[in-house]
C-alpha cells in the first residue's frame, strides 16, 4: 500500500499505476522481468472457468490472472511482469467461481513445494531476470511433467443373503 503524510487540506495526488512517483510521470524506478508460468494439466479436467495463476499478495485474487492453452496440448501459459528482486507466493486455481473461490486452488500440501506458513502455495523468487516455471498441476514438479496416475478398476461385491433375514438394506 502506498504511504500519505498527513493531509490537512485539499490535495491531489499525482502518481502512475506501479509505480512510487509522486510527480504524475510514470517512469519505471525498477526493472521489471518476465515470468512464464505454464502449467501442465495432465491429470485434471480444467473447468469451464479455466485455469489461473492468483494468490501472494501480487498475483491477485483467485481469477487473478487467467492462462490459455493456445495449441491444445494441455499446458496452459500466462505471462506476468514482476520487478527485479521479487520473492513471494502464488498457486493455481481451476475453475473459480470468483475472485473469492479459494476452494479452486490446488492441494499440494505436503509436498516439498508448498509452503504451510503461507496457505500451502508454492515459492517464488528471487526473480532476478526472465525466468520460466514449469510444473504440474497438484504436484510439485519443476520439468512441467506430471507422474501417471494410478490405473482404477471397478470392484463388485456380492454377498449371499439368503441364509439372513434382512431389515433394511445391506451396507459394505
Amino acid at each position: 500500500d502506498r504511504l500519505l503524510a498527513d493531509i490537512t487540506e485539499d490535495h491531489t495526488v499525482n502518481t502512475c499505476f506501479g509505480v512510487c512517483t509522486t510527480d504524475g510521470t510514470c517512469t519505471l524506478d525498477v526493472e521489471m522481468y518476465d515470468v512464464t508460468f505454464n502449467v501442465n494439466t495432465a491429470n485434471i479436467s480444467v473447468g469451464a472457468n479455466g485455469l489461473f495463476i492468483g494468490g501472494g499478495g501480487y498475483f491477485g485474487d483467485a481469477m487473478g490472472n487467467m492462462m490459455s492453452d493456445d495449441d491444445g496440448d494441455g499446458v496452459y501459459t500466462v505471462v506476468i511482469p514482476v520487478p527485479d528482486g521479487f520473492t513471494g507466493h502464488f498457486t493455481i486455481l481451476n475453475n473459480p467461481a470468483d475472485g473469492g473461490d479459494w476452494n479452486a486452488k490446488e492441494n499440494i500440501e505436503g509436498q516439498d513445494c508448498a509452503d504451510p506458513e503461507n496457505f500451502n502455495d508454492r515459492n517464488i523468487g528471487p526473480i532476478t531476470g526472465t525466468t520460466e516455471i514449469n510444473t504440474c498441476f497438484g504436484e510439485c514438479t519443476t520439468d512441467g511433467s506430471c507422474s501417471t496416475p494410478e490405473p482404477t478398476v471397478d470392484v463388485t461385491f456380492k454377498v449371499d443373503m439368503s441364509n439372513e433375514e434382512v431389515a433394511g438394506a445391506v451396507y459394505l
